[in-house]
């Protein structure tokens, strides 16, 4: 007989991570009807055997995969792809699910009938003792395309590892993590669930503890930071093809895709990458043809505004050298 959930934890040098995280999984109140699905993305360490070990102590249902280095994606489809519960979510290898939340996510769905049922989500120290950002949004249930809407006017979150999902609704359609994707491949797998599920429902509980390491502040700005834009893009395509979007909710994409882009060029301005570096991708992508813009060209002071207006708590001292910087696109 088939789990109920199957939780697919993707690893990577995490040994010391494992049991916390597995340990929350055990506490689910449903340990016999969860099948837990490790996959160990070459990791240097111990990462695997501990796994294994621990699924076995906790007396879980898992098994534990190995492949060569591929990247969170790669390991994530490979998880889905050998999962064989009614529902799927996700789990990184070093955050944790607070109590029972999973057995709350399955009876609200399967009480009401909804393809996904989704939770809040909060951030926590590199310890797990203290909460540093709580859920701060909305809970909205509804169609797929209700909940997406809601989501893509930051109304609302659906964090990938908050929500359980139908896998027969995945396999359907063909909804995978974009392997090669740096930035966005979570939210993009997360609103192509949405765009397909016909109903979709919530409990108002933190149901995700993202643990925030002190070495994870800052983070290194690329070009690749442009694959959130690209993420956002594909996502579009797919609910215009899959799931026959509307006007209203194109319109929503479209903002949704300005504001990855302008975001985007933005932070790495700000992190001193150079304007000619930016300016090639943009061309090469031909990002341009997806931004609203009253000519072809983007201008600098089109683009100081949008930042001055929209991202001005993020631009800070440095906004003036900011504005300078923006002249050379």
């Amino acid at each position: 007989m088939s789990a109920d959930i199957s939780v697919v934890i993707p690893m990577y040098n995490c040994e010391s991570y494992l049991r916390d995280c597995l340990k929350s999984v055990a506490d689910q109140g449903m340990r016999n009807r969860i099948e837990v699905v490790m996959v160990d993305d070459g990791s240097a360490d111990k990462s695997g055997d501990t796994a294994a070990k621990l699924l076995r102590e906790l007396g879980l249902n898992g098994k534990v995969l190995f492949q060569e280095n591929g990247g969170v994606s790669r390991a994530r489809n490979h998880g889905l792809q050998y999962s064989t519960g009614q529902y799927v979510t996700f789990l990184d290898a070093d955050d944790t699910f607070p109590e029972k939340v999973l057995f709350h996510l399955f009876e609200q769905a399967e009480r009401t009938g909804a393809a996904l049922c989704y939770g809040g989500f909060e951030q926590v120290d590199e310890k797990m003792e203290k909460t540093i950002v709580p859920f701060a949004y909305e809970y909205v249930s509804g169609t797929g395309a209700d909940v997406m809407e809601a989501y893509l006017l930051s109304q609302t979150w659906v964090r990938l590892g908050a929500f359980i999902v139908k896998k027969k609704l995945v396999e359907e359609n063909n909804i995978l993590f974009a392997e090669g994707c740096k930035y966005g491949e979570d939210q993009e797998f997360t609103l192509k669930c949405l765009a397909v599920s016909p109903a979709v429902d919530f409990v108002p509980v933190s149901c995700y503890r993202y643990r925030q390491h002190s070495g994870s502040v800052m983070k290194k700005f690329t070009v690749s930071w442009f694959h959130y834009v690209d993420a956002m893009i594909r996502t579009a395509d797919f609910c215009r093809q899959y799931a026959g979007a509307d006007e209203t909710l194109m319109k929503c994409f479209k903002r949704k895709i300005e504001e990855a882009y302008f975001t985007t060029i933005r932070a790495l301005l700000s992190q001193n990458v150079s304007g000619k570096q930016i300016q090639e991708t943009i061309h090469q992508n031909g990002y341009k043809a997806f931004v609203r813009l009253n000519s072809a060209k983007i201008t600098a002071g089109r683009l100081f505004h949008f930042i001055f207006f929209h991202q001005f708590l993020h631009a800070g001292v440095g906004l003036y050298k900011l504005r300078n910087r923006l002249r050379t696109i």
